[in-house]
């Protein structure tokens, strides 16, 4: 069997602008950018893939409309506006009540001041 040697080769190191022209370099930007806005618009799309079919599921707006499944109310509606048009009710109630005591108020004052100016009349 032979036994392969290997050397340490000694590498020099070309700076790029000096290793080709700048025609080539102006070539290989290109290709680059050509390369990097394929590679944008293959991520774009999928990004658009992914955010369209989440968004069925959670948006819905069209002519399917019919076909989605109402959710329980966590409030009955027709309770709380029952709920509501009796305390409507008892406040009405209330402040008739209150109007009445203070016109019964106002009514025994103006006699308290009418028998008050009487008997200073007689005296």
């Amino acid at each position: 069997m032979e036994q392969k040697e290997t050397k340490d080769a000694e590498v020099e190191f070309v700076p790029v602008s000096e290793a080709q022209n700048p025609e080539e370099l102006a070539k290989k930007r290109k290709r680059e950018a050509y390369f990097e806005l394929t590679l944008f618009f293959i991520l774009g799309i999928l990004l658009g893939i992914t955010f369209k079919t989440e968004a069925v599921k959670r948006i819905t707006m069209g002519f399917n409309d019919y076909q989605i499944i109402a959710p329980k109310e966590k409030y009955n509606i027709e309770y709380l506006k029952e709920n509501l048009q009796q305390e409507m009710a008892r406040q009405q109630e209330q402040i008739q009540q209150q109007a009445a005591q203070v016109q019964a108020q106002q009514q025994d004052a103006e006699a308290s001041e009418e028998s008050s100016e009487d008997d200073e009349k007689q005296l």
